[in-house]
């Protein structure tokens, strides 16, 4: 978005997870990094015939190597040691500054974060208890000159020696969910209006993080990945109906934005009501990816194949015969669930109380102004690290 040589290539925009707040590295940092990196691999710096000579997974331990080192101390390292680099060229300088100063091209957006973001990293880099003194610690390392309010803030929990949880809370507002919302503001400030705010607020209901355990029951950083894509066949997991029908929301709000702009209208204009129909009414038209995964499932389970734009016709003429009620207990959807999936998604703005779309099951919800106070505490000190 801030880049005038790649602003023609794309013409809307969705920010999925992003840590707004993670400072990119000078020319510097970004040369120490590569060169420890080189030292692992056992590779002068710069010897990039070296480097492409190594196997894939022999870079993939170099990268885990050298990320824990320099993670070792400023712990916001931990989410993104790796990264661009500001060059005052193509990187003009830190993703919020560059914002507020206006240097960005408006798009329509699509932003959120998952509830629990950065599960993944503090469990994954600190896999014993984080003392209280080490908490405090770390706060004092990453913002010494806030540290007193961070830590009157976010007060450690002295019912746990394991302050590991209150990282979590810290490092999610502070990386994502916070920065995101400030960027948000930021960008309806300088004029681009069509912005829609969400928070993934699901986790996986089967074992789908393998040996990462502690993800689990947790809505870490992606999970909401395998319900755009529709994708828990491909670990031979099974979505649950609540699930089928959260990714079905996910998908469609993804893919009319794709195709017109905003999340609620489809490719032909069809307008989603709060309280719509299901998809037994005439009026329903699911005109995107939606669409086809019912077209799919039409076809594999009625041997039914409908054209593009044919499939509320379908639905509703197997509706209304003998067997609708075993079709509909087949696919698992029906008038009453498939109100979750027609929820209007009013855009981000004060006007609306500060709206985001919750997604979540049974049932995706509207909230307002998530997070206000720890957010408002972050955007009263700033979101940058001092150098």
């Amino acid at each position: 978005m801030t880049e005038e040589d790649t602003s023609t290539l794309f013409h809307r925009v969705i920010i999925e997870s992003s840590p707004v707040a993670l400072p990119y590295k000078t020319y510097q940092e970004a040369f120490i990094l590569g060169g420890l990196l080189a030292e692992t691999l056992g590779c002068p710096v710069r010897d990039m015939a070296c480097l492409r000579s190594k196997p894939a997974d022999q870079v993939a331990q170099a990268a885990l190597a050298t990320r824990a080192d320099i993670a070792s101390l400023k712990f916001l390292e931990l989410f993104e040691p790796y990264g661009p680099y500001i060059d005052g060229k193509t990187v003009k300088g830190q993703p919020l500054d560059v914002m507020r100063a206006g240097q960005f091209f408006k798009k329509p957006m699509i932003v959120g974060t998952t509830r629990e973001e950065t599960v993944l990293y503090i469990y994954g880099s600190y896999n014993k208890t984080v003392s209280i003194a080490q908490y405090l610690t770390l706060l004092l390392i990453e913002r010494p000159d806030k540290f007193l309010e961070i830590a009157e803030h976010y007060k450690p929990t002295i019912t746990t020696e394991d302050q590991r949880e209150l990282l979590v809370n810290v490092s999610t507002d502070l990386v994502f969910w916070c920065p995101t919302r400030n960027l948000t503001r930021t960008l309806l400030g300088q004029g681009m209006g069509d912005i829609w705010m969400y928070l993934w607020d699901h986790a996986f209901s089967f074992p789908g993080w393998g040996p990462v355990t502690f993800c689990e029951g947790r809505v870490c950083h992606g999970t909401e990945i395998v319900y755009v894509f529709h994708t828990a066949a491909k670990g031979n997991f099974t979505f649950t109906k609540e699930e089928e029908l959260l990714s079905s929301s996910i998908m469609q709000y993804w893919t009319n934005f794709a195709w017109t702009g905003d999340p609620n209208i489809g490719h032909q204009g069809a307008r989603r009501e709060v309280k719509g129909a299901g998809v037994g009414s005439a009026s329903l038209k699911v005109l995107s990816g939606l669409e086809r995964t019912l077209a799919e499932e039409l076809s594999d389970k009625t041997g039914v194949h409908p054209k593009h734009g044919e499939v509320a016709r379908v639905a509703l003429e197997i509706e209304a015969s003998v067997d609708s009620q075993i079709f509909k207990a087949q696919l698992g959807f029906s008038k009453r669930t498939f109100k979750g999936s027609q929820l209007v998604w009013p855009k981000y703005s004060g006007g609306t109380g500060w709206t985001a779309l919750h997604f979540q099951v049974p049932q995706n919800q509207i909230i307002e102004d998530y997070k206000a106070d720890r957010c408002n505490f972050w955007d009263s000190i700033g979101y940058s690290v001092p150098k």
